[in-house]
């Protein structure tokens, strides 16, 4: 279980860009592993605690549907 990330499949009616003239260049150093560790301290049960507790609801209020 651990690793596990919420999607959202929604229909995207406009995008924009910016210029890039001022974004700086970053260079890949490594995966990181801060969900990974903390999933494996939790464990499954910890995990589906924390989802109850926390994210049933999204930030605008509706409903996630992460424990069905």
């Amino acid at each position: 279980m651990g690793g596990v990330r919420q999607y959202y499949e929604v229909d995207i009616d406009l995008v924009q860009t910016s210029c890039d003239y001022a974004v700086p260049l970053y260079d890949y150093q490594d995966d990181r592993d801060v969900l990974t560790r903390w999933s494996e301290k939790r464990r499954e049960d910890g995990i589906c605690e924390c989802w109850e507790e926390k994210s049933t609801v999204s930030l605008d209020g509706a409903p996630t549907g992460i424990l069905d």
